[in-house]
C-alpha cells in the first residue's frame, strides 16, 4: 500500500511512495503536482516498455484442421536493436519458440486463412496453459483481441510475469509454439 508523504512547502506536490524496507529505505512511485484543481502526474517510477517484437502469424493446413503457424518479422514494426527477438530467432519459422521481457510488447498479426472454404477460419489464442483445451486466454499483464482469426493481438506481460506462455490454434489439435517471458535486464 502506497505511503503518501505531506506536500512540498509550496503545497503544490505530493510524493507517492512504498513503505519503508527493513533497511529503512524507500522507493518514490510517483510525484504529482495540483494545478489549478487539477493533479497531474509529473514523475513516476513505472518501468517503460522495453520493446516491440511485431510478428506475422500466419495458419497452414487442410479445411477445419490448422497444422502449423509460420512466425515472421515485421521489421518496420520491431523495435529491438537488430529487429528480432529477445534471442536473435531466425524467421520465418514453423511453430518456432519466442523470447520476450516482462516490460515487451509482443504483437501477433495474426492473418486469415487462404486454404479453406468461406466462413473457416483459424483462430490464434495466447494462453498460460496449453495442456487442456479449450485453451483460456492469458490473464495477466496487458492484452487486446485475444482470441483473434484476422487481426492483430498485442500483448505486454507486465513486471514479474515471466516463464512460458503458448500461442495456440484455437481447435481441437495443439498446433503452435511458445513464448518465453524473461525479467528486463
Amino acid at each position: 500500500m502506497p505511503n503518501y508523504q505531506p506536500a512540498s512547502p509550496s503545497g503544490n506536490t505530493t510524493k507517492i511512495t512504498t513503505f519503508p524496507m527493513l533497511s529503512g529505505a524507500t522507493g518514490v512511485l510517483a510525484e504529482v503536482i495540483k494545478k489549478d484543481g487539477k493533479f497531474r502526474v509529473i514523475k513516476t517510477n513505472k518501468t517503460p516498455v522495453s520493446a516491440t517484437i511485431s510478428l506475422t502469424a500466419v495458419p497452414a493446413g487442410s479445411k477445419g484442421v490448422v497444422t502449423q503457424w509460420t512466425l515472421d518479422y515485421i521489421d518496420a514494426e520491431t523495435t529491438t536493436s537488430n529487429s528480432l527477438d529477445r534471442s536473435g530467432t531466425p524467421l520465418p519459422a514453423l511453430n518456432p519458440v519466442i523470447y520476450i521481457h516482462d516490460t515487451d510488447i509482443i504483437s501477433l498479426f495474426v492473418k486469415p486463412k487462404t486454404f479453406s472454404d468461406a466462413g473457416d477460419v483459424a483462430t490464434l489464442v495466447l494462453t498460460a496453459d496449453a495442456s487442456s483445451y479449450p485453451y483460456s486466454g492469458i490473464q495477466s499483464g496487458s492484452i487486446v483481441n485475444n482470441p483473434e482469426d484476422s487481426g492483430v493481438i498485442k500483448w505486454n506481460p507486465g513486471v514479474g510475469n515471466t516463464g512460458n506462455f503458448f500461442y495456440r490454434w484455437n481447435g481441437s489439435s495443439p498446433v503452435g509454439g511458445t513464448i518465453n517471458v524473461t525479467p528486463t535486464p
